[in-house]
C-alpha cells in the first residue's frame, strides 16, 4: 500500500495598511516672560527650554521670533534643552515666540505676547564744580559728575 500525503495549506490574508511612523511633536516652553508681561524696551535676554519623546535634543533646531521675523539664527538647544536669545524690544506691542523642530519636521511653538514699556532717559548731573564759588582762568578745575538710567547699569552707558 502506497502512503497517502496529504498537504494542508494555510493562507492568511489581511489587508496591510502599510508602515506607519508615529512622531510626538516636540515640545517649546518660554522660560523668561510671560504671557501679557510689560518689559521695558532694549534688549532683553529671553530663556525657554526644549525637548522631545521622540529625539534627542542635540537633533532639534530651535528659532527665535519677534513679530513673526527672526531675531536668532537657527540653533540646536544646550545639552540640557535650554535654550536663549537676546532681542531688541521697541515700545509697544510685541510677540516673541520659540520654535522647535525635529527632524522629521514635527514642530513645537511657544510664544508670548507682550506690552513693551518705554524707558525713561538717561540722565547727568555735575556735582563739581559747585555754582557759587570763584575760579581762575589759570587754575585747573576739577569737574566731577553722575550719571544713571533706570533701565542700564552706568558701565553700560557712554
Amino acid at each position: 500500500m502506497r502512503p497517502t500525503i496529504t498537504l494542508l495549506a494555510l493562507a492568511a490574508c489581511t489587508s496591510d495598511p502599510g508602515v506607519t511612523v508615529h512622531n510626538a511633536d516636540p515640545r517649546a516652553e518660554i522660560t523668561s516672560h510671560s504671557d501679557g508681561g510689560s518689559p521695558e524696551a532694549g534688549f532683553r535676554t529671553f530663556a525657554g527650554t526644549v525637548d522631545d519623546p521622540d529625539h534627542a535634543v542635540d537633533d532639534l533646531l530651535v528659532t527665535w521670533q519677534l513679530d513673526g521675523a527672526s531675531a536668532c539664527p537657527a540653533l540646536p538647544p544646550d545639552n540640557n534643552g535650554n535654550t536663549t536669545c537676546e532681542i531688541f524690544l521697541e515700545a509697544g506691542a510685541r510677540s516673541v515666540s520659540l520654535q522647535v523642530e525635529d527632524p522629521i519636521g514635527g514642530l513645537g511653538v511657544a510664544q508670548v505676547d507682550l506690552n513693551v514699556q518705554p524707558y525713561g532717559d538717561p540722565w547727568a548731573e555735575i556735582s563739581s564744580p559747585l555754582a557759587g564759588n570763584v575760579y581762575y582762568s589759570d587754575q585747573l578745575v576739577e569737574l566731577a559728575g553722575v550719571v544713571g538710567d533706570d533701565s542700564d547699569d552706568p558701565p553700560a552707558l557712554e
